[in-house]
């Protein structure tokens, strides 16, 4: 086993938990850290052939795991929205949930540079016309699903995010443990993929919310927000299944019904990427 390291959430020290095979032949160091409860792999110096296919082969809840997060998402940004009106998913994937949200209303783009989008293309930060002053593309909310089990660092990762998108709204899936220490028999370390780095329990989330003065909200299941300031009262009841929650839904979305940019993003496309009447093609 390799020798105990620091903790990236707290900087405590960490000690070895196990060793497994990841890939099917590396012999991989997991550590955790007793202070925090995050969990971590040694350096990863297996990524390049985990990421062969930026998608695993394994991960068939995809398409059913975006319209979840649309569902229990819409009513939160309806009820309480992005500050600057835009919002970016980050490691978007082939954009799913980027065209399923524009095509209720929200204005959303996608970035991921591992992998091709294929549902949202013309909405990308270096597409979007709404940039700064001084170019740069903003969104005050970020969402980030089954992302940060993939980095090394996640307080450095989701830190640089906000400072390069001047977010203050962190929306993120990850599955959390509880408890003792999960052994090797724990599915979501995913040995076979080789993809995933960092594991937490709901005090390491309560840690990295406090280092970037946050605020921790757990919505269902696996789906997290970490905001700068309190949700009003009426999303707060929505997240914290209030009995008036169902009664709110239904109101913030048959309020927002009609709101869609499928056509909008259809004639935005049209002009963009094909010859204007009257003008030859190249």
């Amino acid at each position: 086993m390799h020798s105990e390291h620091l903790c990236d959430i707290c900087n405590a020290s960490m000690r070895a938990l196990f060793q497994k095979k990841v890939l099917g032949k590396y012999a991989v160091a997991y550590f955790c850290c007793d202070q925090c409860g995050y969990i971590t792999t040694e350096k990863p110096y297996w990524l390049d052939e985990a990421y062969a296919n930026a998608i695993s082969d394994l991960d068939t809840g995809v398409l059913s795991r975006n319209l979840f997060f649309r569902d229990k998402l819409l009513p939160i940004f309806h009820g309480c929205p992005s500050n600057n009106g835009l919002y970016l998913d980050v490691s978007g994937g082939y954009g799913v949930f980027c065209r399923l949200m524009r095509d209720k209303g929200l204005n959303f783009f996608t970035t991921d540079p591992y992998c091709e989008n294929l549902f949202a293309k013309g909405f990308e930060p270096d597409d979007a016309s709404e940039a700064a002053s001084d170019g740069t593309f903003q969104a005050s909310v970020l969402t980030l699903f089954e992302v940060i089990e993939h980095v090394e660092n996640p307080l450095v990762f989701l830190r640089e995010l906000m400072q390069k998108y001047r977010a203050d709204t962190l929306v993120f899936s990850t599955e959390l443990y509880s408890g003792d220490f999960p052994d090797s028999s724990w599915w979501y370390y995913m040995f076979e993929s080789g993809q995933h780095l960092s594991f937490m329990k709901e005090s390491t989330l309560k840690v990295i919310a406090s280092k970037l003065d946050l605020i921790h909200s757990r919505v269902e299941g696996n789906l997290h927000i970490l905001k700068k300031e309190p949700f009003p009262p009426e999303t707060a009841k929505i997240i914290s299944k209030h009995k008036k929650a169902p009664q709110l839904i239904r109101k913030i979305l048959e309020e927002h019904r009609e709101d869609c940019l499928t056509w909008a993003d259809h004639v935005y496309l049209k002009e963009k990427l094909l010859p204007q009447d009257g003008q030859d093609e190249a």
